[in-house]
C-alpha cells in the first residue's frame, strides 16, 4: 500500500507548527517524561515525512533508537495527537488510510526503539555480569558510586575490610560508610567541581588516606580513583587497599633503625678513639699504621650511616628533620666541604663556580651535608675521568646549590624515585659498591624541604644535574 504524499507534505509544511505545539504541552505538564526527546524532536518529525514520502526498503534508521525507551515512548505519543490533532484543525481533506499509515509507521518506530532498547540492556546486562564477576574475584576492595555518591557495586574484599555487607552498601551515601566526617565536606565538594569542570585531584591518581570501618575504627588505605559511566550516566570507581600492615611494618623499622642506630654510636666511637690513639704512637709499624688508618676511615663511614639512619628516623617519625638557622656564608661551607673531599678523592676533579658573596639564614651544618651528599654521589655515580661541577648562586631571595656531573643519562622511570630513601641508583645495578645505604638523596630532599626549599634533578645528553633551591630568609609563619 503506497501513501498518497498529502500527509507528508502536510507534515513538512507544518513541522515548525507540531514541533511548538509537542513543546507547548509538555511545559504545561503533558508527559514530562517526554522532554529527553525535545532536541531530536525537529529531526524526527522531518523523518518521518521523508518516510511516510518514500518508504524505504526495510526498517528505517530513526534518530532517536538509543535513547531511553520511556521518553520515546511517550514523546512519540505526544507527536502522533499533535500532528492529528493539526490536520483536523487545518481544515485539510482527510485520507483514513493515510492516517492509518501514518500510525503504522509510528507503531513501526516504537518497535524499533523498543528493540534497540532490548539489546542494549542485554549488553548491559552481559558486561554488568562479567564486571560483577571480576569485581567478586578483585583482591582489592572496589566500589562504584553514582554521580549522588550513592554506591552502585561494593565488591567482597570491600565487605572483608569495612565489615559493611553489600546489602547494607549499596544505594547509600558513601560518606556515611567510609569517609571520616571530618573529610566528607571535601569529597562531596571534589565529586560536583568534577561533574561541572571535569577536573578532580584524585581523579587518575595513587593516594594514601583514612577510611572507617563498620566499628568506627580508621584504617589507611591505598585508593585510586577512575571516572566513567554506567548507564549512560556518571559514575566512579574507587580501588582501595587496606595498607596497616605495611604501614606497621615501616614504622617498626624506622624504630629498630632509630634504636640500633643510636645504640651503635658508643661502642663505635671507642673503636674509632682507640685507633687514633694507636695512630698517635711513635713506635707503630708500617703495618700496624696502615690497618690503624683502615679501622679510622672505616669508623667514619660507619658514623656517616648511622647519622644518615638517624636522620632518616627523625624524619620519618619525628615530622621531618630539624634545622637551626643562622646567619652563614654558603661559598665558605662549600670550600671547607670540598677540600675535605679532595683528600679522600685525590685522584678526582671537582670544580667550584660561586658568587662572590652568598650568605642567608641557613643551618651551616645541614648545607655542608647537602653538598657533601650530593658531591659524594656525583663522584659515586658520574664518570671517573669527567670533573664534578659545583656552583652556588644566590638569585634574589634564593640561593641554587648545583652539582653536575659527566655520565649516562638515567632513565626517566628512575628520576621521581630518586628521592626515596634506601634507592642505590646505578651502583647497585651494575653491582658496584657505593660505600653507603642509600639515603643521601633522601637527606637532601629533607634538608630543603625544612628549610621551605625544594630538590629537583635533570638528566639528558650525558650530564646529570642536581639542584637544591632553599629561601635565604625563613619563610613567613
Amino acid at each position: 500500500m503506497q501513501p498518497a504524499p498529502s500527509l507528508a507534505h502536510f507534515i513538512e509544511d507544518h513541522r515548525a507548527a507540531i514541533v511548538a505545539e509537542w513543546e507547548r504541552r509538555v511545559r504545561a505538564g503533558e508527559h514530562p517524561e517526554a522532554v529527553p526527546l525535545k532536541p531530536q524532536l525537529g529531526a524526527l518529525v522531518g523523518e518521518l515525512a521523508a518516510v511516510l514520502a518514500n518508504p524505504p526498503v526495510g526498517t528505517p534508521a530513526w534518530p532517536i533508537e538509543r535513547m531511553e525507551l520511556g521518553a520515546v515512548t511517550s514523546g512519540c505519543a505526544l507527536l502522533r495527537d499533535c500532528t492529528l490533532r493539526l490536520l483536523a484543525a487545518s481544515g485539510s481533506p482527510v485520507d483514513l488510510e493515510e492516517v492509518a499509515n501514518f500510525s503504522q509507521i509510528m507503531d513501526g518506530l516504537l518497535l524499533s526503539v523498543g528493540a534497540a532498547h532490548r539489546a542494549r540492556q542485554s549488553r548491559l546486562a552481559e558486561g554488568g555480569a562479567r564486571l560483577s564477576e571480576s569485581f567478586a574475584a578483585a583482591i582489592d576492595c572496589i566500589v562504584v558510586i553514582d554521580a549522588r555518591s550513592l554506591v552502585l557495586e561494593w565488591n567482597p574484599a570491600a565487605e572483608d575490610t569495612f565489615g559493611i555487607r553489600r546489602d547494607e552498601a549499596i544505594g547509600r551515601p558513601l560518606a556515611e560508610l567510609i569517609i571520616p566526617p571530618e573529610l566528607r565536606e571535601a569529597h562531596r565538594e571534589g565529586l560536583a567541581r568534577h561533574l561541572a569542570t571535569g577536573q578532580g585531584r584524585f581523579i587518575g591518581r595513587r593516594v594514601e588516606i583514612e577510611a572507617l570501618r563498620v566499628d568506627g575504627s580508621r584504617i589507611p588505605v591505598e585508593l585510586a580513583i577512575t571516572a566513567g559511566t554506567a548507564g549512560g550516566q556518571p559514575s566512579y570507581v574507587g580501588f582501595m587497599r587496606d595498607i596497616s600492615a605495611r604501614r606497621n611494618a615501616e614504622r617498626e623499622r624506622e624504630q629498630l633503625i632509630g634504636v640500633l642506630s643510636h645504640d651503635l654510636r658508643t661502642p663505635l666511637t671507642a673503636v674509632a678513639v682507640s685507633a687514633g690513639t694507636l695512630l698517635r704512637g711513635d713506635k707503630l709499624a708500617e703495618n700496624h699504621r696502615k690497618a690503624a688508618m683502615r679501622v679510622v676511615s672505616s669508623a667514619e663511614r660507619m658514623r656517616r650511616m648511622i647519622n644518615d639512619l638517624l636522620d632518616v628516623t627523625q624524619s620519618r617519625l619525628g615530622g621531618g628533620l630539624h634545622i637551626h638557622r643562622s646567619p652563614t656564608d654558603v661559598v665558605a661551607v662549600a670550600r671547607q666541604v670540598l677540600e675535605e673531599m679532595k683528600v679522600v678523592h685525590p685522584n678526582r676533579a671537582v670544580q667550584l663556580e660561586a658568587s662572590e658573596a652568598c650568605e642567608g639564614q641557613f643551618d651551616s651544618d645541614r648545607i655542608a651535608q647537602v653538598l657533601n651528599n650530593l658531591v659524594s654521589n656525583a663522584l659515586t655515580h658520574g664518570a671517573p675521568e669527567g670533573t664534578v661541577e659545583v656552583k652556588l648562586r644566590c638569585e634574589g631571595p634564593e640561593l641554587l646549590v648545583q652539582v653536575a656531573n659527566e655520565g649516562p643519562a638515567l632513565a626517566d622511570e628512575l628520576l621521581p624515585v630518586l628521592w626515596e630513601p634506601f634507592r642505590r641508583g646505578r651502583a647497585a645495578e651494575e653491582g658496584k659498591k657505593s660505600g653507603g645505604l642509600g639515603l643521601g638523596l633522601y637527606i637532601v630532599h629533607e634538608i630543603a624541604r625544612a628549610h621551605g626549599g625544594r630538590a629537583e634533578v635533570s638528566s639528558a645528553d650525558g650530564k646529570t644535574t642536581f639542584a637544591v633551591r632553599l629561601p635565604r630568609e625563613p619563610p613567613a609563619s
